[in-house]
């Protein structure tokens, strides 16, 4: 879910992890939508299909 706010966009996903939360630091990534994760790949957002939007890291620098 993307939710817009005045001061702040917050992208949320309700539903449980794809990797068990024990095994999130020795598990490859995974993505849940491969279409989106492409596309953004394609459009320049990300370079690695799981990584963090790039837009996200420069704007998350900016706030802070």
């Amino acid at each position: 879910m993307v939710e817009i706010f005045s001061d702040r966009m917050e992208i949320t996903n309700p539903g449980i992890p794809l990797v068990d939360t024990s095994r999130f630091l020795d598990s490859p990534p995974k993505s849940r939508n491969e279409s989106v994760a492409s596309m953004m790949q394609r459009i320049g957002v990300c370079e690695k299909l799981t990584e963090t939007p790039s837009l996200m890291k420069t704007e998350k620098r900016q706030i802070l």
